[in-house]
């Protein structure tokens, strides 16, 4: 099964790079009434059989309006008793030594698994709309991962808290920024410290649950009326020959296009600069007022009782 949906994966690449295939887009209206479109894509990297990347597109009412969680398939085990750090460290790097030990604890996917119950906590509407990152945390079910394992992911996420946008990164995922106030494109990282030391941690024991995170590195809220669009992605994007300055030069020449052919803009250079990783993007972009009363009058309509069959808010497929 895994190697089907590989091999899926490899051909919905080469149909959107050719353009015979779109990559799948949304509309949806957030918590504050704001109207958004926006497009979304996570496929498997040539590395691996599995995805491990996790995306979160929104639904109507959303605080928040986009996140990705990059599971790390490889995790370092939990640190048994009486183990010292030194012999954690050393058992560690034994296990990324040995190829044959690394692909079995590889196939427990633990880290797909912490993507999946991260990207599910954003979801819980009890959540209040301050989105904390220990609310989403606390939230997480013992029952979403198997015993005496462990495993970690990164996320990075954008929600909003009033007329503001918040964003949040934990690990290696990007979050690009269209400001179109000032014209001008920023990427907001944790670019410091290892992913296994800059990612949510959950180790998981019989009878306890222990989750741990580096300190999020946190930015400036942004005004919702400065914003051109938002980008998030898994580190996938970058390729072997491919710096963050390049991918942002490559964002700036092609702002103004539509959420979907950005996105088939990135994956198409992510593809030429060699990137072997699990590639995952959600990209949402505020509608203008005109476009706002022409979604208004769509969603009166499809309110009628002859249209109830329909949603005006959709998720895409992950």
């Amino acid at each position: 099964m895994a190697l089907n949906s590989y091999f899926q994966d490899r051909i919905k690449l080469g149909k959107i790079l050719a353009g015979i295939e779109q990559i799948p887009s949304f509309s949806f209206k957030d918590s504050a009434g704001q109207y958004w479109q926006g497009a979304s894509i996570s496929l498997a990297g040539v590395h691996t059989l599995t995805n491990s990347d996790r995306i979160f597109a929104p639904k109507k009412g959303s605080s928040i309006l986009a996140a990705v969680a990059d599971g790390v398939t490889i995790s370092a085990p939990p640190q048994k008793d009486n183990e010292t750090d030194e012999e954690l460290q050393t058992n560690w790097e034994s296990l990324l030594n040995n190829s044959e030990a690394r692909f079995s604890y590889k196939s427990n996917l633990l880290g797909q698994k912490v993507a999946d119950a991260v990207i599910k906590s954003l979801d819980n509407p009890e959540i209040d709309d301050d989105k904390s990152l220990d609310r989403i945390l606390n939230n997480i079910s013992n029952d979403d991962f198997p015993n005496y394992t462990a495993g970690s992911c990164t996320l990075s996420y954008v929600h909003r808290n009033e007329n503001k946008i918040q964003l949040q990164t934990i690990g290696d995922s990007p979050i690009f920024i269209y400001n179109k106030e000032k014209n001008k494109i920023s990427c907001a990282e944790n670019i410091f410290g290892e992913v296994l030391t800059s990612s949510i941690r959950v180790e998981r024991l019989p009878d306890q649950k222990n989750i741990t995170i580096s300190k999020p590195e946190r930015y400036n809220p942004i005004n919702i009326n400065d914003i051109g669009w938002i980008m998030v992605g898994s580190d996938g994007i970058f390729g072997t020959h491919h710096e963050r300055r390049q991918v942002k030069t490559l964002l700036e020449k092609n702002k103004n296009k539509t959420p979907q052919e950005i996105i088939q803009e990135v994956l198409r250079s992510a593809h030429q600069a060699g990137s072997n990783d699990d590639i995952s993007i959600v990209l949402v972009k505020p509608v203008s007022r005109l476009k706002r009363i022409g979604y208004a009058v769509q969603e009166f309509i499809l309110l009628q009782p002859r249209a109830n069959r329909y949603s005006f808010a959709s998720n895409s497929p992950s």
